[in-house]
């Protein structure tokens, strides 16, 4: 059990790098509407399409799925982790 564990852990850390990777790209395609500064501090912004140019919608898709997928492995190991738990008494 602990080896899916580990396993669904790397997924989550492969998707969070995903998600890293497509925000860096969209920063560089902010539309204007609200300064790169606001951007850092609203995470929700991210999440808006108004936001970004249109030529960053692969990028936008690509980070929400990743952001998605990042949650899930999370809930994924809390539940794995309370099957795996065993009493001790």
């Amino acid at each position: 059990m602990i080896f899916v564990i580990y396993a669904v852990a790397a997924a989550a850390l492969i998707s969070w790098l995903v998600a890293l990777m497509s925000g860096i790209r969209m920063f560089g395609m902010l539309s204007g509407r609200l300064p790169a500064s606001a951007m850092m501090f609203r995470g929700v912004e991210w999440f808006n399409a108004a936001n970004f140019k249109p030529e960053a919608a692969p990028a936008r898709r690509m980070f929400v799925r990743a952001f998605i997928a990042f949650f899930i492995c999370v809930i994924a190991i809390a539940a794995l982790s309370m099957l795996a738990a065993r009493p001790t008494h």
